[in-house]
């Protein structure tokens, strides 16, 4: 039986590249009318599904959460609920029947399925996971430059999101980790690797070098816009938790059978006050005239200040 394939992943963390990869290997993404256009931030497209978009939009909405809002441990509990509430579960099924219809293996890429998976894991069948690991301070910096958002909101983001994905995924039989730095040092090998693990997962017919060679061309070292050599360790916004865990995920990413350690890394309470207080912050900020920006910035703190300096 062929398995499918979801790719999880923070925002600005190579899911989008990833997503590409997978697609040449053989997998579809959907309607290519339905998927998310390029633009300035992804040149080579999202690779993401308008409709699962929309919905998982709802599913966040419905627990009082958002993408850079995930939700608590509450929402959570509500989220595996919805998937046995007949207005959700319907719905999802439909998504899923529309990927399945024309008998070809298929993928989803979408970072909210990241914080999602306590409702998906209920609804899809046996599933591959490929997850793709970047450096939290360069995707910090793309939150930073797209969005705003400062840099100790967007590790405690990004921390949210890779332990949602362990707390739901790293059970699963089929998972694969995959350094984004890796991908653009070595694509070749990278590739080959990412190669026999679908291969070898979903069943599917293996195809040789040229597909290797294929997946390869999708990655495009200069659209690389951040490209940090530091250790976590030596970033200053960063928490001794994230600094232990993106140190995990490096291991896992080496075929690591060592299992997480919950403790070690929970997140300080107030986390998602934080982080809603910011995106308000942002949301007043657009608002504001050019002048009354400037204005703003010079009476704020540096710790305030550091939102809206990108």
């Amino acid at each position: 039986m062929r398995k499918n394939v979801i790719v999880l992943g923070m925002h600005r963390g190579g899911t989008s590249l990833t997503a590409n990869l997978v697609h040449n290997c053989g997998f579809h993404g959907g309607d290519e009318k339905l998927l998310l256009k390029s633009d300035d931030r992804n040149a080579r497209g999202y690779w993401e599904y308008t409709p699962l978009i929309e919905f998982n939009n709802e599913l966040l909405s419905s627990v009082h959460a958002r993408e850079f809002i995930p939700p608590s441990d509450d929402g959570c509990e509500e989220l595996e609920n919805r998937s046995f509430e007949p207005k959700y579960k319907n719905r999802a099924l439909g998504l899923l029947e529309t990927m399945r219809k024309d008998g070809r293996p298929w993928f989803w890429k979408d970072p909210r399925l990241a914080v999602l998976l306590p409702f998906w894991k209920n609804i899809w069948e046996d599933v591959i996971y490929v997850i793709p690991l970047r450096h939290p301070l360069d995707i910090a910096l793309s939150l930073q430059k797209w969005h705003r958002y400062p840099i100790s909101a967007s590790l405690l983001i990004w921390q949210r999101y890779m332990l949602a994905i362990f707390k739901g995924a790293e059970t699963a039989q089929n998972i694969i980790f995959i350094e984004y730095e890796k991908l653009i040092e070595n694509p070749i090998q990278q590739c080959e690797r990412l190669y026999l693990f679908l291969t070898r997962s979903s069943n599917i017919e293996q195809s040789g070098r040229q597909t290797i060679e294929n997946m390869a061309q999708a990655i495009a070292p200069e659209l690389r816009h951040n490209n940090t050599n530091s250790p976590l360790s030596n970033i200053p916004q960063a928490t001794e938790g994230q600094k232990y865990l993106y140190d995990f995920l490096k291991r896992k990413a080496e075929n690591s059978v060592e299992r997480i350690n919950q403790t070690a890394f929970q997140i300080y309470p107030g986390w998602r006050e934080y982080l809603t207080a910011t995106n308000v912050m942002l949301q007043l900020w657009f608002l504001l005239p050019e002048k009354e920006k400037q204005f703003a910035l010079s009476r704020m703190s540096t710790t305030y200040a550091e939102l809206f300096v990108s």
